[in-house]
């Protein structure tokens, strides 16, 4: 199912909620569920400003933000750290397969990258040959549920 979703996905052509077995409908509870989440998440990212140097200016914080979405939301980056989130450790071969579409080119520097921002972990099995398996990072699990709430809320609305 999650290949399915994930070709489609990268083809452009997105599920309708019905398709995906979504209501696209929220309860008041549930909305004001979300409303209390993202004030409390508000809250404590106002509390980090005060303990680290950050972007301060408008433009600094447009800049920066706008650069780390582009990033994380580049073709196959974002569609590799799902597929990562749901699967038990991959080979190359296998994240490749489930994405369908990219080259093995493509993806090994997107893997590369995930790797160098330490959200995605490169093992290597011990056997003949050796293989290498990918998984998130402890940080890449922190940054995808971060991101689940988000994507609750977007497929939950109306």
């Amino acid at each position: 199912m999650v290949r399915i979703l994930i070709k489609d996905f990268n083809r452009r052509h997105v599920p309708s909620k019905n398709a995906l077995g979504l209501k696209g409908d929220m309860d008041s509870k549930t909305k004001q569920g979300f409303a209390v989440l993202s004030n409390q998440v508000f809250q404590l990212c106002e509390s980090f400003k005060l303990g680290f140097r950050l972007p301060q200016t408008r433009d600094e914080v447009i800049a920066i933000n706008n650069y780390i979405a582009q990033t994380i939301f580049s073709k196959w980056i974002f569609d590799i750290l799902l597929l990562l989130s749901v699967s038990r450790p991959l080979r190359f071969e296998e994240v490749r397969r489930s994405l369908g579409g990219i080259s093995g080119k493509v993806l090994s520097r997107k893997l590369t990258y995930l790797e160098r921002e330490n959200l995605v972990v490169r093992g290597v099995t011990a056997t003949r040959p050796p293989r290498s398996l990918y998984q998130l990072s402890e940080d890449g699990i922190v940054v995808v549920r971060l991101g689940e709430p988000v994507l609750m809320y977007l497929r939950l609305r109306t």
